[in-house]
């Protein structure tokens, strides 16, 4: 191997999997230097954006233990447990499990090592006791984005590597009249947003929407000037494309009817931009809509009462009033089908069999082109009795989570 020229041995390694390569590190230190170089890890990067995963998160609802009345102040790791309403607050807890699975395989769940950021008094309460919520906010480089209890800590992660970095507490203050939304997003480095919302008696407060954006390189909190005045009524951005966070406004619980905006975040500038959704000429009870990305476009689907769904493609790079869209293709109904997620630019969109909120409903794969269905891989333990999915596209990478370029 010592007679293999040095930019063969970058090119052969530069192609393998990270598990791979966090064992190659020890086998000289060429090697080991090799695989920290930001060359290396930028060339690795690019090669692995067309080796998709999916980044599970089960969340399971067990009965409690016994001793669960004295788990109060201590430091929480993930997994955690979080009491909830249904069925028994005082009977149950809640449990995370992450797990990678190749896109192209579904044959194979890995589970990977959840982050432990040593959270502490951080966790909500709840009929007087304490709990923990984890949110995956978005995935870019193969770095993940997690909250915890609505953004009181966050977390930046590598499920590749195990490595995590806990983001420094936020300049604005969180206090019980707040809606806090988070987005994910890349310009010259990866940046976290975040949106508070005040509100007090049903009613946005005017002028009292307030945004920061914590940049990674500089390691610096920063509030945004003039954030739109509306209410961000997701915890979490809608989707990321191309490193840019969206937002969908589907209903404002101010005004109590559906919105048609649609909010994005450009790194560049650290600034938002508002732009209209396609008009669906559907009756405002008969439709709710979402947003994902397909060939490499940022698209709206809209679900009709029948389960059936319109895809609508942004057609420019444009925002505002300039914003124009044209209607992709039709969908379904699809037997089984009755709840559409979410989905991705190689035509695959996350679904349901059931369009109510159920613990126990199955999610699984529906590839518009070939109209063929898969499941994913079990990643809870057998003995789960409530248990619900969520889903995250995912390349991995060798990027620090400390680090960002």
């Amino acid at each position: 191997m010592a007679a293999l020229p040095q930019e063969l041995i970058f090119d052969i390694l530069s192609r393998l999997p990270v598990k791979s390569l966090l064992r190659f590190k020890s086998v000289c230190k060429r090697w080991y230097s090799m695989i920290h170089d930001n060359e290396f890890i930028a060339v690795h990067l690019e090669r692995s954006r067309n080796r998709h995963f999916y980044l599970l998160q089960a969340i399971e609802w067990l009965p409690a233990p016994d001793n669960f009345e004295l788990i109060t102040d201590i430091q929480f790791p993930i997994p955690t447990y979080r009491l909830i309403e249904d069925p028994d607050p005082s009977k149950s807890y809640q449990r995370h499990i992450f797990a990678l699975v190749q896109a192209h395989k579904l044959d194979e769940a890995i589970h990977v090592e959840t982050p432990n950021p040593k959270i502490t008094n951080i966790a909500s309460k709840f009929n007087g006791r304490r709990y923990l919520d984890v949110d995956i906010v978005g995935s870019i480089d193969g770095l993940v984005c997690l909250t915890f209890n609505w953004g009181k800590c966050i977390v930046i992660w590598n499920p590749s590597t195990s490595q995590y970095y806990r983001v420094p507490d936020a300049k604005i203050p969180f206090k019980g009249s707040l809606d806090c939304s988070f987005g994910f997003a890349k310009h010259n480095g990866h940046k976290v947003v975040r949106v508070l919302s005040d509100h007090a008696g049903g009613q946005l407060l005017s002028s009292k929407v307030r945004a920061e954006v914590y940049n990674l390189q500089t390691k610096t909190w920063t509030e945004i000037a003039n954030p739109p005045q509306v209410l961000f009524s997701q915890r979490i951005c809608g989707t990321i494309l191309k490193g840019v966070p969206y937002w969908p406004m589907d209903f404002d619980v101010y005004a109590s009817e559906k919105s048609e905006w649609i909010i994005s975040f450009c790194a560049s500038k650290d600034t938002f931009s508002v732009f209209k959704r396609p008009d669906f000429a559907i009756g405002e009870d008969e439709f709710t809509w979402k947003l994902g990305t397909m060939l490499d476009g940022l698209v709206t689907f809209v679900q009709k009462r029948d389960f059936s769904i319109d895809v609508w493609e942004k057609m420019n790079d444009e925002v505002g009033d300039k914003v124009s869209w044209r209607k992709l293709l039709a969908l379904g109904p699809v037997a089984g089908i009755e709840n559409w997620v979410g989905c991705w630019k190689n035509g695959e969109f996350l679904v349901s069999d059931d369009h109510e909120y159920a613990l126990d409903k199955e999610m699984f794969l529906y590839d518009v082109w070939s109209q063929e269905t898969k499941t994913f891989p079990e990643i809870r333990p057998e003995d789960e009795q409530r248990s619900s999915i969520e889903v995250c596209l995912y390349s991995e990478s060798l990027i620090l989570p400390w680090y960002s370029s």
